[in-house]
């Protein structure tokens, strides 16, 4: 009895290893999908600037990451991407390094976003200057940034 209760499991496990659970030529039916038809439109440095502000900025030592806040208008479109130019800048105000950065978001009216980035620190030596200052042995350098709005990705009107 034992064997065979041995030799029924055996069967068992081996056949429910070998069963193929996907399914194959599986196709999409056009007709189910509603066609769907977005429209965006770019606003230029001058008109982005007048929606869009940021409000907050932070990288602290040996961080791989910048955060900004976005801050939109009452009175602007809704947000999907943002292009800005930030440069970094020692106390001094030499210029360390420049670069652009494209961010996709989601922003409503009225709304403010926290996005992430990739640092340019590389190194994790460098630290905003308005965050606090390290407390570890390790000196690191506190800079500035200026930032430079260059276009915004909006939904168009009626969409």
């Amino acid at each position: 009895m034992r064997k065979l209760i041995t030799l029924l499991s055996v069967l068992f496990c081996v056949a429910a290893y070998g069963q193929n659970t996907t399914r194959n030529k599986l196709k999409a039916n056009p007709g189910l999908r509603p066609e769907v038809s977005v429209r965006y439109d770019t606003l230029s440095q001058a008109a982005a600037s007048r929606y869009v502000v940021f409000t907050g900025y932070e990288k602290p030592l040996r961080s791989t990451k910048e955060t900004i806040l976005l801050h939109l208008n009452e009175d602007a479109p809704d947000v999907k991407r943002v292009i800005f130019d930030i440069e970094y800048l020692d106390l001094s105000g030499k210029v360390l390094h420049k670069r652009t950065v494209d961010l996709p978001v989601e922003v409503r009216p009225g709304g403010t976003r926290m996005c992430v980035f990739k640092s340019w620190d590389v190194n994790k030596v460098f630290y905003y200057h308005i965050n606090k200052p390290p407390r570890t042995s390790a000196q690191g350098t506190p800079y500035s940034i200026n930032l430079d709005l260059k276009s915004a990705l909006v939904l168009c009107a009626g969409e």
